[in-house]
C-alpha cells in the first residue's frame, strides 16, 4: 500500500508540470484613418497601429489607391492625388508584430475640388413665357457655370435660399457640369418632376441664394438680390464676372452677354 501512494504522488506532480507552456500572442491592431485634402495638393499620412505585447510593428500596404500615388517610407507616407482629380479615394494596409498579422485597415481620402471657378451665373425668379421645364411648366430657375478646365460632379453640393439652412436642397449624385459649361436647375418645389427640381422657389420680391460645398458649411457662391421683373432674368454680364444686370433676353444654358 505504501508503494501505491508514492506512485500516485509522483503522477500528480508530473501532470501539473505538463500544463505549463508558452504565453499566447495577441494579434496587433491597425487603425482606420480618414483624411481630407484639396485637389492637386499632396498630404502626409502616418499609419498607426498597436500591439498588446508592446512589440515593434511592421507596416505593409495591401491595396494601393486608384486615383493617386504613395511615396515615402512606412509608416509615414505622402499621398498625391492624380492631377485635377477630386472625389473619394482609399487604400488599405495591415501591421505585423513578426508573429501574426492584424486585420486589414482602410485609409479613406476625400479630395475636395477647386471651387474657385464655380458660379451662380444667372437666374429667373418670375417666368411666365421664357422657357419650360420637361413637363411643360414655366418655372423659376437658376444657372450654374463652371469656369474651370475640367468637368465637375456636383453631387453632394447644396443649393439654398435660406442663410440659416445651407443644406436645404442637395444636388443629386452624378450631376456633372462640363468644363466651360452650364447647369440649369428648376427652383419650383416640384421635386417629383425630375432630379434637378429643388424644394424651394425663387422669390420675385428678392431674397438670398447660395451654392454650398459638400461640407454643408462653405459657401461657394452666393447673391442677395432685390425685386425682379417678370420674364427678365438677372445674371452676370459675362460668364463668371462680378457685374450683374437684367437680361431682356434670358440665356439659360448659354453664355451670358451675347
Amino acid at each position: 500500500m505504501q508503494s501505491l501512494s508514492f506512485i500516485a504522488i509522483i503522477f500528480l506532480l508530473l501532470s501539473c508540470e505538463d500544463k505549463q507552456g508558452p504565453e499566447a500572442n495577441n494579434a496587433p491592431v491597425a487603425n482606420d484613418i480618414t483624411i481630407v485634402t484639396d485637389e492637386n495638393v499632396s498630404i502626409e499620412i502616418t499609419l498607426a497601429g498597436s500591439d498588446a505585447e508592446g512589440g515593434d510593428l511592421i507596416f505593409e500596404i495591401i491595396e494601393y489607391p486608384l486615383y493617386g500615388t504613395l511615396d515615402g517610407e512606412l509608416p509615414t507616407i505622402i499621398y498625391t492625388p492624380n492631377t485635377n482629380f477630386s472625389g473619394n479615394d482609399s487604400f488599405s494596409y495591415h501591421v505585423s508584430d513578426g508573429v501574426t498579422y492584424s486585420e486589414v485597415a482602410t485609409v479613406s481620402i476625400t479630395v475636395l475640388p477647386n471651387l474657385a471657378g464655380l458660379f451662380i451665373n444667372e437666374f429667373l425668379a418670375s417666368n411666365s413665357a421664357i422657357n419650360m421645364d420637361e413637363v411643360g411648366e414655366y418655372d423659376d430657375w437658376l444657372e450654374l457655370y463652371n469656369a474651370g478646365n475640367i468637368s465637375m460632379d456636383l453631387g453632394g453640393f447644396f443649393l439654398t435660399d435660406n442663410l440659416e439652412n445651407l443644406t436645404k436642397w442637395e444636388i443629386p449624385e452624378e450631376t456633372v457640369i462640363s468644363d466651360g459649361g452650364f447647369l440649369l436647375v428648376w427652383c419650383d418645389e416640384d421635386q417629383e418632376q425630375g432630379s434637378l427640381h429643388t424644394n424651394f422657389r425663387l422669390s420675385a420680391d428678392g431674397e438670398f441664394i447660395a451654392l454650398v460645398s459638400p461640407d454643408g458649411l462653405s459657401v461657394v457662391d452666393s447673391l442677395s438680390f432685390g425685386p425682379q421683373t417678370n420674364d427678365l432674368s438677372y445674371g452676370r454680364t459675362s460668364d463668371g464676372n462680378s457685374v450683374w444686370d437684367f437680361f431682356n433676353t434670358p440665356t439659360p444654358n448659354s453664355p451670358n452677354g451675347n
